[in-house]
């Protein structure tokens, strides 16, 4: 029997909780620190008013209910969710730490507890991965996306003019590289989606290549059973804007019509 405990840190529901339903799974799972969220037995009753006053919001906390994970290891907060509205004023990558820090702030006050290992998504946590550190925790860290991607957005705002109307300043592209450069100095493993992330985490100071755990993202089951493939019918799924490529999809999609006009993109 393992004697390690993992504490998972993540804002939202990413992935749909899966890192929690495995480790839960493998008898590993120490707690759950994330922002609004509930467990499968129920939504309380600050879940049941939201509801009641915003119908709307039914899915959205559905997809914040944490499946196969006891209620008694979830550690939820709206601190962050309060903190997220700073993104009207600031930079999203600034918000983000924001709310990186409110979370640390719900946190802090319980410490580890007993966990030995803290799972966290790009930073998620903010300073009380530090604190961890401090005190003998393992940080594993999810690095979600290269950290050239802000340079990567400025290259294709100048070879996509008109797009987006805004592009990135120097010093927040500054700013998230010293972030994810602290986080590279301060986790025991790097777990990347691709090498290409591997790669590109390389270049920033204190990276050691032992950490590094490639590990490519899997597609939801889900996913795949909810519709029937349509002949002839692309679909895309992603936010529409630079980061995800949508200049190459219209060039593809003009290039597929031209030959298949029945195409549906």
């Amino acid at each position: 029997m393992c004697d390690e405990r993992v504490m998972l840190i993540q804002q939202g529901a990413r992935r749909n909780y899966i890192y929690a339903r495995q480790l839960e799974a493998a008898g590993l799972l120490h707690s759950v620190v994330t922002d609004a969220g509930w467990p499968e037995t129920g939504l309380g009753r600050v879940g049941r008013l939201a509801i009641k006053l915003m119908p709307r919001l039914s899915r959205v906390l559905e997809r914040r209910t944490l499946r196969g994970v006891p209620g008694g290891r979830l550690r939820a907060s709206v601190l962050p969710n309060i903190a997220s509205l700073s993104r009207r004023f600031v930079h999203e990558e600034r918000a983000y730490a924001i709310a990186d820090e409110a979370l640390a702030l719900a946190n802090r006050w319980r410490g580890l507890d007993g966990a030995s290992i803290i799972v966290n998504y790009q930073g998620n946590g903010g300073s009380f991965l530090d604190f961890a550190k401090r005190n003998g925790a393992k940080i594993v860290t999810d690095f979600i996306i290269t950290p050239k991607y802000l340079e990567i957005e400025r290259d294709e705002h100048a070879r996509w003019p008109g797009w987006e109307a805004n592009m990135t300043p120097q010093t927040v592209i500054d700013f998230y590289r010293r972030r994810v450069g602290h986080l590279v100095q301060i986790s025991d493993i790097y777990l990347c989606p691709s090498q290409a992330v591997a790669h590109d985490l390389a270049g920033l100071p204190g990276f050691a290549a032992d950490r590094v755990r490639v590990l490519p993202y899997g597609v939801s089951g889900t996913m795949l059973h909810e519709g029937k493939p349509v002949p002839g019918r692309v679909l895309f799924a992603g936010a529409a804007g630079l980061r995800k490529g949508l200049p190459y999809l219209a060039q593809a999609a003009t290039m597929l019509k031209a030959v298949r006009p029945d195409v549906e993109i």
